[in-house]
């Protein structure tokens, strides 16, 4: 029971982590295509 429970923390944990990056990622992303489309 209890080793379930820590599995689906590290789970929420990781995906939290992964849904954290991407996001970071995607901003990045737009903000650099946005720079370029600037720079035209």
């Amino acid at each position: 029971m209890l080793i379930t429970i820590a599995k689906m923390l590290s789970l929420k944990k990781i995906s939290k982590i992964s849904l954290g990056t991407f996001g970071m990622v995607s901003k990045r992303f737009s903000e650099w295509s946005f720079v370029k489309r600037e720079n035209k």
